[in-house]
């Protein structure tokens, strides 16, 4: 392939990932038409040198490459005007309030990562109760919203946060019951998972991530998780009981101290120098980039947990951005969800199609 015709090819694919990452499969509502407007005049752009250059330079390739850029050209220019049309029909309201629904499906993702399929007892209550209180803040920038709605789907959307508030509230019941029932030595296992999941989190999330640019209200929550945890680890303490559970309440009595010291050295840190929005920024750029050389190839061959860990470590970043952000969401908060769910939907096609493997179409 000529060097030209090469060239032109990856900047249209690369046009399109930006297409696909940003309006396809998106609530149409809040997709921005000046972003859209932006990438056709790219398209045509590409478009108008491919036309002045074939066909001497591009020779053979010229056909498949005008073909490619006519498709995708009437590609974009329809989805602008389905969005346009959503747009027409909506208000300000309805544009606001589903811009905070989509914040809530991340949230709801959180949960399908987290909790879903996964045994009680060895789920982090306080990972529950922090995404109930992410659903109320929403509700209460929802609720005067609702009462003028133009849209129906909008109004459902809302309606649902407000259901699944209910229903993180009584998983949250039921979780805190599973951690003391069955006998001593079911919930001390129960607990060892929690406990491993407490230490996985904290490297990735915390020990990953430079002190400036941490959560405090992540370092607060995994700590009053391993407290918690102690506690009811200690109250287990039984003569039957074996030799690792005592070895497993001094590990967890030294973490604990451990990550207090951490957390005050932080905070001490964020108090006298906050995080600048540049670093910020080049964090969530480098997770998106990390992330694309991670996706290629067999999606059955793919890591799930890195996938799961890496939707973590975008997400904190997107509550970190969102706790500074004053009224509606820059352009690029607003990209970076987008990334979000871009790499929630890998996670959640890598899943399917390990369980397709595991377990294929006709199997008794």
């Amino acid at each position: 392939m000529p060097h030209a015709a090469s060239e032109l090819l990856h900047r249209l694919d690369e046009l399109h990932l930006r297409f696909q990452l940003h309006f396809v499969d998106h609530v149409r509502l809040t997709r921005d038409l000046r972003q859209l407007d932006a990438l056709i005049a790219d398209a045509q752009a590409i478009a108008a040198q491919a036309a002045m250059e074939a066909p001497e330079q591009l020779g053979d390739d010229w056909p498949r490459l005008a073909l490619a850029l006519a498709r995708r050209l009437e590609l974009y220019t329809e989805a602008r005007g389905a969005i346009a049309q959503a747009h027409a029909v909506a208000g300000l309201r309805d544009r606001e309030a589903s811009l905070l629904t989509g914040r809530g499906r991340l949230v709801l993702h959180r949960y399908v990562r987290h909790f879903a399929g996964q045994t009680r007892r060895t789920r982090d209550p306080g990972r529950l109760k922090e995404m109930i209180d992410d659903l109320l803040v929403l509700w209460k920038q929802l609720e005067p919203l609702a009462k003028r709605l133009q849209v129906p789907s909008v109004a459902e959307e809302v309606s649902a946060v407000g259901q699944f508030i209910g229903f993180f509230l009584s998983e949250r019941d039921e979780l805190q019951a599973a951690w003391r029932a069955g006998s001593r030595e079911e919930q001390a296992a129960g607990l060892a998972e929690v406990l491993a999941n407490l230490e996985a989190d904290w490297q990735a999330l915390v020990l990953g991530v430079p002190r400036h640019l941490r959560r405090l209200a992540l370092l607060d929550r995994l700590i009053g998780t391993l407290d918690s945890a102690l506690g009811t680890l200690m109250a287990l303490r039984h003569a039957n009981m074996a030799d690792s559970h005592e070895k497993r309440v001094q590990r967890a009595a030294e973490l604990l101290v451990h990550w207090q010291d951490e957390r005050a050295v932080t905070a001490g840190l964020q108090a006298r120098a906050p995080a600048p929005m540049a670093e910020l920024h080049a964090l969530g750029h480098a997770l998106y980039l990390n992330w694309r050389q991670q996706i290629a190839g067999d999606k059955a061959k793919r890591d799930r947990a890195w996938l799961a860990t890496h939707c973590d470590r975008l997400e904190e970043l997107e509550r970190i951005l969102t706790e500074r952000t004053v009224g509606l969401p820059d352009a690029y908060l607003l990209w970076l969800r987008d990334i979000l769910v871009a790499v929630e939907r890998s996670f959640d096609s890598v899943v399917a199609a390990q369980e397709a493997r595991l377990h294929p179409e006709g199997d008794a």
